[in-house]
C-alpha cells in the first residue's frame, strides 16, 4: 500500500476491519452467522434439495440443506439450536443467531420494522440464501470459514451485508448478544496429548484489501524464546502468500508465535488463540502501515516508533465477542494509549470494547515479555492475562478468552 491514497468511506472501513483481525483465525465466534448443525423438525434432508419449498416464509430456492437449518429460520414453529421459535416475517430469519433467546421477540419485531427489505431481499435470492447456508456450517465462530464462503458466493455478499448491516445497527440494542462470564475463576486443565511434529501451514492476507501478502517474511518462535534468538523456522510467503512448516506440539499444544516482517505491511507478531493440537492451515491477517496509521488517526493516537502496539479481540465464557473489557499491560505509562471501537467507529470516546470486543493499547513500553491483560470496565474483575512479545515498532495481536 505505501503512500496509496484511500477514500474517506474505504479509509474508515479499513480501520473498522483491520483491528477486528488482527490475529490468526483460529478460534473465534462470528456475531453474524446462524446456529450451527440444527435439524429441521429434528432431522436433516440428508442432503437432498427442497426445490423452492417454503418454511416459515423463507423460500430454499433449490439449496441444500445439508443437516443444517433451512437459512437459517426455524421450521414449522421448531426450536433451532435452543432458540424459540420466533422468526422474523421478513425472509423467515432467525433474529440473531447467537442472541439472547430471552429477546428473541423483541429483535425479530425489529427485524420486521426496521429491516424487513433488507431481509426480504437476501430471503428472495438464491445466492445470499445460499451464502448464509454457508455461514450457518462454520458453526459459532471461523471467520476463515466465513470468508471461504463469502468467496464461494461472491455475487451475494452485497444483499447478505446490506440484511446483516441493518439488523446489527437498526437493531443493535433488541439483537444484542448477552455476554457470558460464569467460568471466570475456574480455570480449564487441558489433557495433555503426545508430543509429535505436526504440519502447519499460514496464507498471509492484507486485511484492508484481502490481497494475498507474497514476499513476507516470516518466523516461527518458540512461546519462552522472547526474542526468538533460535527460531524454529524461517521462510518466505510465496505467491500465493503462503508459508507451510513443521514444529513439535509438545504434550499441551504449539503455543509459539508468528513473526511477520516485509511484504509492504506493518511489522507483525501474532499469537495462536489456543494452542494448536493438530495440523491445518490458517489465515494470518496483516496491517499495512496506511490502514494502521488510518486507525490511530481516528483514535488521535500518534504512534511512537520506540514503542511496541498490542491489539486483541476478547471474547467471553461460549468464545462470542465481549462488550465491557478494559486492556492494559504490565509495561503501560503515560505514554500509552488504550483505544476501542464504539459503533462501528474508532472513538477516542470509548472507555471498553463494545460488541466486536475490539480494542488495543498503543506506544506500550517495548519488553522481552510483557504482560496484557482485560478487566470489565464495571467492577474490574479481571477476564484475561497473558504474556507477549511486545517489541518497538511491531503490533502484537491475538484472541483471547477467559481461562486460557
Amino acid at each position: 500500500m505505501g503512500s496509496t491514497q484511500i477514500s474517506p468511506s474505504r479509509a474508515l472501513r479499513a480501520a473498522i476491519v483491520a483491528l477486528a483481525a488482527l490475529t490468526l483465525v483460529v478460534s473465534a465466534c462470528s456475531d453474524d452467522t446462524e446456529p450451527s448443525a440444527a435439524s429441521n423438525n429434528g432431522g436433516s434432508n440428508n442432503g437432498t434439495t427442497n426445490n423452492g419449498t417454503t418454511n416459515n416464509g423463507a423460500t430454499n430456492n433449490g439449496a441444500t440443506n445439508n443437516g443444517a437449518t433451512n437459512n437459517g429460520a426455524t421450521n414449522n414453529g421448531a426450536t433451532n439450536n435452543g432458540f424459540p421459535p420466533e422468526v422474523s416475517e421478513c425472509g423467515g430469519f432467525l433474529p440473531r443467531p447467537n442472541g439472547d433467546p430471552a429477546r428473541a421477540v423483541e429483535c425479530a419485531t425489529c427485524v420486521d420494522t426496521g429491516c424487513c427489505d433488507e431481509a426480504m431481499a437476501c430471503g428472495d435470492d438464491e445466492g445470499c440464501l445460499a451464502l448464509r447456508q454457508c455461514f450457518e456450517g462454520c458453526g459459532l465462530g471461523d471467520p476463515a470459514c466465513e470468508t471461504a464462503c463469502v468467496e464461494m458466493y461472491p455475487e451475494a455478499s452485497t444483499v447478505s451485508s446490506a440484511f446483516s448491516t441493518c439488523r446489527n445497527t437498526t437493531c443493535a440494542d433488541a439483537c444484542r448478544r448477552g455476554v457470558v462470564w460464569a467460568c471466570l475463576g475456574q480455570p480449564e486443565t487441558p489433557d495433555p496429548v503426545t508430543s509429535e511434529s505436526i504440519d502447519l501451514g499460514i496464507i498471509m492476507h492484507d486485511f484492508q484489501t484481502g490481497d494475498l501478502v507474497p514476499g513476507a517474511d516470516v518466523m516461527i518462535c518458540a512461546a519462552d524464546d522472547a526474542d526468538c534468538a533460535t527460531p524454529l523456522w524461517t521462510g518466505t510467503t510465496d505467491a500465493d502468500g503462503a508459508v507451510t512448516f513443521s514444529v513439535d506440539r509438545g504434550t499441551t499444544g504449539f503455543d509459539g508465535y508468528i513473526v511477520a516482517t516485509g511484504g509492504g505491511r506493518f511489522p507483525s507478531i501474532t499469537y495462536f488463540s489456543t494452542p494448536v493440537l493438530e495440523g491445518g492451515t490458517f489465515d494470518f491477517s496483516v496491517l499495512s502501515n496506511t490502514t494502521l496509521q488510518v486507525f490511530v488517526g481516528l483514535l488521535g493516537v500518534t504512534l511512537d516508533e520506540t514503542r511496541g502496539h498490542v491489539a486483541v479481540i476478547a471474547r467471553d465464557c461460549i468464545e462470542g465477542r465481549a462488550r465491557g473489557v478494559v486492556f492494559g499491560t504490565s509495561t503501560d505509562d503515560a505514554q500509552s494509549t488504550d483505544g476501542y471501537i464504539a459503533g462501528a467507529i474508532p472513538s477516542p470516546a470509548a472507555t471498553a470494547t463494545d460488541d466486536s470486543g475490539v480494542g488495543g493499547v498503543f506506544n506500550v513500553g517495548a519488553g522481552a515479555t510483557v504482560t496484557a491483560s482485560g478487566v470489565l470496565e464495571d467492577g474490574g474483575t479481571l477476564v484475561f492475562e497473558r504474556d507477549v512479545v511486545v517489541r518497538a515498532g511491531f503490533i502484537t495481536s491475538f484472541v483471547t478468552s477467559p481461562n486460557r
